[in-house]
């Protein structure tokens, strides 16, 4: 009885203690592009592990996209008020708190304070009247920035305990998937309170070894290749086995990410609005080769066209950062599941992704939920390309599961749509002289109108092989001949008016709709 009565006041004195919302955060490497991403300089800086170091005369600003705190989304989305602004800073200089009332006002000074050696220096910030803020230093001498946090002002007795698990989804990336999971394992025994209450690493390709990954919370589970949808809903499955479990988190194998994902994360659920409860906290993905261009951070299905206003966009200014923050809540927005987080409630009530194979499985269960997705600055991976990632085989999955999706969701003119997807591929294949993705498209219409219950029933793994047979097989440019490395153009072609299309030189007529043998 008494080790119960003194875990009941334990856990109340933890739900009392003021939570970190947010860290400063800042890079170790010196490339000043990356470094654009966490503050702004014209000074000599050093980042290192220990911190900042400013040279004298140097002036550094953290108006970025992940040292911001825009203090509209909280207030919005959470029930936090009040916020202390924490920085434990060692030399000689000036902090100030810039920010500003209004997105469209020029940020003004809120709050400054002198320091003298080494010292903690705090500000107290309502949130009543302030559209976002960040710090600033300004180093009569060389000055160190240690840390800096920003938390919970008020005691919240009404902290949500919440308890994630997350699940990996992998197919032949042993190297990415063993990297990541080591990384999360390190930071989930450094935290005081666990990130991830259990780890779920689902392998379609069946050939990691457990060794390899298994560990404290770390669960590997060898799955038949039923591609990314059915890879994630084994994952959820086994992770709603978990009585206490809150959320569940998708994330792909081979995305680089920051442990400060999964803090916020848990941070922003832990004071979340009863109304906003069962939403989708989405994640940013940005590019890995150009690690400032933003790729996605919020999308719209948009009756079967994917609209993405931020695609491409360069966040390295305050201006950009402001802009890709604002939500994009439309009746069919979307969040990408290279990082995703649910709600067990949504699970609960509207079951598990359709089995898509891959391509449009987190658009469908996006809109099953009835609710746009939210987004907080910071909840970010890093992705590799998808130009690089398009084989012919999508082009199958990309015109059947946009048609299915367009078939439960939309009332009006899905037949038309239909003929207007086949139609946009048919210019996007036969016009490029990708004629087998064409043929896979017709593919994808025959099954398509072969009704759910074919979907249902089909064997996943033997149709992706079989479909893999008739699309151009994608290759490395060291694997090509030299001859096709060295190639600059290609070869024009003719298409008449009919129905057919003549490659150049005699080769193969190939009629356009003609039927697929198995």
């Amino acid at each position: 009885m008494a080790n119960r009565k003194t875990s009941k006041v334990e856990r109340k004195r933890k739900e009392r203690i003021p939570m970190v919302l947010q860290h400063m955060l800042w890079t170790k490497k010196a490339n000043t592009k990356i470094a654009e991403l966490y503050y702004h300089t014209k000074a000599s800086v050093k980042s290192s592990k220990q911190g900042i170091k400013i040279s004298a005369g140097g002036f550094v600003q953290f108006d970025t996209y992940f040292n911001i705190f825009l203090a509209e989304k909280w207030k919005q989305y959470t029930r936090i008020k009040e916020v202390v602004v924490r920085v434990i800073i060692d030399g000689v200089g000036t902090l100030a708190l810039m920010g500003s009332r209004d997105r469209k006002e020029k940020s003004i000074l809120l709050k400054e304070k002198t320091f003298c050696g080494k010292q903690e220096i705090s500000f107290f910030v309502p949130l009543s009247n302030i559209s976002y803020f960040y710090l600033t230093v300004k180093a009569e001498q060389e000055t160190l920035l240690e840390s800096g946090t920003i938390e919970s002002a008020r005691i919240e007795k009404n902290k949500k305990a919440v308890k994630m698990a997350l699940v990996i989804c992998t197919y032949n990336r042993p190297k990415e998937v063993i990297k990541n999971i080591q990384q999360i394992k390190s930071w989930n025994k450094k935290e005081k309170e666990l990130l991830f209450d259990q780890i779920y690493i689902i392998d379609n390709g069946r050939n990691l070894k457990q060794k390899e990954i298994e560990g404290e919370q770390v669960i590997l589970i060898s799955n038949k290749n039923t591609g990314g949808s059915g890879g994630f809903s084994r994952g959820m499955w086994e992770a709603m086995k978990q009585e206490e479990l809150t959320h569940v988190v998708l994330m792909d194998d081979d995305v680089l990410v920051k442990s400060e994902t999964f803090y916020r994360t848990k941070a922003v659920l832990s004071f979340i609005k009863s109304e906003y409860q069962e939403n989708f906290l989405g994640g940013a993905m940005f590019r890995r080769d150009t690690p400032y261009i933003l790729h996605a951070a919020g999308e719209d299905w948009a009756d079967g066209w994917i609209a993405n206003p931020y695609k491409s966009t360069d966040i390295r200014n305050l201006e950009q950062v402001l802009t890709i923050t604002k939500p994009v809540e439309t009746k069919q927005a979307y969040a990408g599941w290279w990082y995703c987080c649910i709600p067990k409630s949504h699970i609960v009530k509207n079951g598990y992704p359709m089995p898509f194979f891959l391509h449009c499985d987190d658009v469908e269960y996006a809109l099953r939920s009835g609710k746009p997705p939210i987004y907080f600055n910071g909840i970010a991976v890093w992705h590799e390309e998808f130009e690089n990632k398009r084989g012919s085989i999508l082009e199958y999955y990309n015109v059947r599961n946009r048609l299915i999706t367009n078939a439960i969701y939309k009332d009006q003119n899905r037949l038309l749509d239909a003929i207007y997807i086949l139609c946009e591929r048919f210019y996007a294949t036969v016009f490029r002289y990708r004629y087998k993705d064409f043929t896979l498209s017709v593919k994808a219409v025959q099954d398509f109108l072969k009704g759910p219950k074919w979907l249902q029933q089909v064997d996943a793994e033997q149709l992706h092989q079989t479909l893999q047979r008739y699309g151009y097989q994608m290759k490395e440019v060291e694997e090509l001949p030299e001859k096709e490395k060295q190639r600059k153009s290609v070869k024009r072609q003719v298409i008449t008016i009919g129905r057919y299309c003549f490659p150049a030189f005699g080769r193969k007529v190939i009629r356009i709709g003609a039927p697929i043998s198995a």
